[in-house]
Formats: C-alpha cells, structure tokens, sequence
C-alpha cells in the first residue's frame, strides 16, 4: 500500500539544493522526495504543515554511545 506524505510551508536548509532558504511543499511517496515546490496539489495525502520549521537532509550525530 503506498503512503503519501505532504509537508506543508518548510524553510529548506541545504546549501546544495536550489531551494535553500525558501519555503517549500515536499511531496514524499513511499519514502521517496517525489517533489519541492512553491505549492503543491494533492489529494488523498497525510498533510502536516510545519510553519516556522526547518527541512535539512539527515543528521548523523558520531558521538552517540
């Protein structure tokens, strides 16, 4: 069963990524980055809007025990 996920108004941080320092729609489908946009279009996704938050690739913290 595929699972669609949309996050609504994130600021992207990723200074390689052309959409660093804007806010952005991430459209995620089973796990996967479908699309980055101003806004997107869905319908029948699991949205969650996270105004204010930060969206950055994964964080790995090396000191963990």
């Amino acid at each position: 069963m595929a699972s669609t996920l949309l996050i609504r108004n994130a600021t992207i941080v990723d200074p390689s990524s052309r959409h660093n320092g804007k806010e952005r729609d991430v459209l995620i489908r089973n796990g996967v980055i479908e699309s980055i946009k101003a806004k997107i279009t869905a319908t029948k996704v699991k949205e969650i809007d996270v105004k204010g938050a930060c969206l950055s690739p994964g964080w790995l913290d090396v000191g963990v025990h």
